[in-house]
């Protein structure tokens, strides 16, 4: 059962990186210089990508593990 609360948490946590990261690419904004390179901070684009698809997998984790529990509890029941 802990294990369960751990992957609540790290799904939790990691979507609200996500939208952390994603008010900070926002915030900083983006600019074109006077060569005409844009200069934005491309490392959040990724980083956001990547805590909303941990936010997925560990939330689907769960969603298994809890299914698997309550099929296993149902068929000792009867």
């Amino acid at each position: 059962m802990k294990r369960n609360k751990t992957l609540v948490w790290i799904s939790i946590t990691s979507f609200l990186l996500m939208f952390i990261v994603g008010i900070a690419y926002n915030f900083i904004g983006q600019t074109i210089d006077s060569q005409g390179y844009l200069n934005e901070p491309f490392v959040l684009i990724p980083l956001g990508w990547l805590f909303f698809f941990i936010g997925i997998a560990s939330g689907l984790v769960y969603l298994i593990l809890c299914t698997f529990n309550y099929l296993r509890k149902a068929n000792l029941g009867e």
